[in-house]
């Protein structure tokens, strides 16, 4: 969530050599839309540890 917008912000994906990841399409060039939710920091809870 961008601070100061309040929108929520799209980042292109990177591997660990800070590499990028596939490519960023227009939205109305896919049929399907998948949204991945970036919440923060993972944390360990007592459901998944």
């Amino acid at each position: 969530m961008d601070p100061i917008t309040g929108l929520h912000a799209l980042r292109q994906a990177t591997c660990a050599s800070r590499e990028f990841l596939g490519d960023i399409f227009p939205l109305d060039q896919i049929k399907s839309y998948m949204l991945i939710l970036y919440l923060g920091l993972v944390r360990l809870q007592m459901f998944d540890s």
